[in-house]
């Protein structure tokens, strides 16, 4: 008895495991849901404004590398 048992369990346990995989796909299948649209249009539009930044960040390097303007760091002594 203990062995026909454990044979059902064993075949109950694979067509239980059998059932939650096919039911895993149909739920990746599904379209996407409104939010995640809206959070990869935020992603896409993130990333458009880093491109800019990253630009601008090069122009500013090129300008500072060409000598064009020069940064002077002054250090005020404290007033006595």
């Amino acid at each position: 008895m203990n062995r026909s048992f454990g044979w059902a369990m064993l075949v109950a346990a694979g067509i239980v495991l059998g059932y939650a995989l096919s039911s895993r796909e149909s739920i990746q299948a599904a379209p996407p849901a409104p939010e995640e649209a809206a959070a990869r249009e935020q992603q896409a539009e993130l990333a458009g404004q880093l491109k800019d930044i990253k630009k601008q960040v090069a122009e500013i390097n090129d300008v500072l590398h060409n000598g064009l303007i020069k940064v002077v760091v002054v250090l005020n002594p404290d007033p006595k």
